[in-house]
């Protein structure tokens, strides 16, 4: 009888899945846009709060990725890289046409990931993936985000936008904007007036929720017309809403 029990025994823990990674981001070797999730799932829930320290992301060196979080959904464990901000697309959390690794913990640490059902994650893991180049259509796809369309903010048909005086003209957008598109120059023509500025544009902030952009018309004020550069596009190839590339502005005199 107590060997029938030890062979079942043996039996149900030959059989018992271990608590460790099912799948990963890149884990097919095919390269990652740059403004995407990394997804990590694991064979169990995880045990909520999920420490930071147990999780870190390094670059080809050695080096720690600064700027993403780390957030733990049931059996998913996902980080959020910040977007680039350049058109070179270097200046994100991830960069272009590089290796990276996800280091996971386990025992003997401390701070070891664990699951909800007690199961510990055995030593230390690392998961390698790597990022599209910069030239690639698809190093920024937009997936997930709710907009399809890239459009301003505040914007109502026919409508304009007011600034008040000696403030920045940034514009606030509806979805991220593609670094990539922003080459081109805008251009700011005075009411009464049929000579055209050129002004440069600066990305303040970017993210699949939204995007904040500065034209940099210097210290004009008055009524005029702002036009946005025909190549500007959202994340993904979003096209830019007509209506929101040609604009009545008015900045207001000290």
């Amino acid at each position: 009888m107590a060997l029938i029990s030890l062979l079942c025994a043996c039996q149900e823990s030959e059989s018992v899945v271990p608590f460790t990674v099912v799948s990963w981001s890149g884990s097919d070797g095919a390269a990652l846009p740059l403004d995407q999730e990394l997804a990590i799932e694991f064979s169990e829930p995880l045990h909520q709060p999920l420490r930071q320290s147990s999780v870190s992301l390094v670059d080809e060196f050695g080096n720690v990725v600064h700027g993403v979080k780390v957030n733990a959904v049931g059996s998913w464990l996902r980080i959020k890289p910040q977007l680039p901000l350049s058109p070179s697309l270097e200046d994100g959390s991830l960069h272009p046409d590089r290796r990276y690794e996800i280091r996971l913990h386990g025992l003997p640490r401390l701070g070891a990931i664990t699951s909800t059902a007690g199961g510990v994650l055995p030593g230390e893991l690392a998961l390698p993936f790597r990022t599209a180049a910069a030239k690639d259509p698809g190093a920024l796809l937009g997936s997930g985000a709710e907009f399809s369309v890239l459009a301003l903010e505040g914007v109502q048909p026919g409508g304009g936008l007011a600034f008040a005086a000696n403030t920045p003209m940034i514009l606030k957008f509806r979805g991220g904007l593609d670094p990539r598109s922003l080459n081109g120059v805008a251009t700011l023509r005075s009411q009464g007036k049929a000579e055209e500025v050129p002004c440069a544009l600066r990305l303040l902030s970017n993210g699949l929720d939204g995007a904040r952009l500065e034209v940099m018309v210097g210290s004009w004020s008055g009524w005029g017309v702002l036009t946005l550069p025909a190549e500007m596009e959202g994340l993904g190839g979003w096209p830019l809403q007509e209506s929101s590339r040609v604009l009545r502005v008015h900045r207001v005199a000290q």
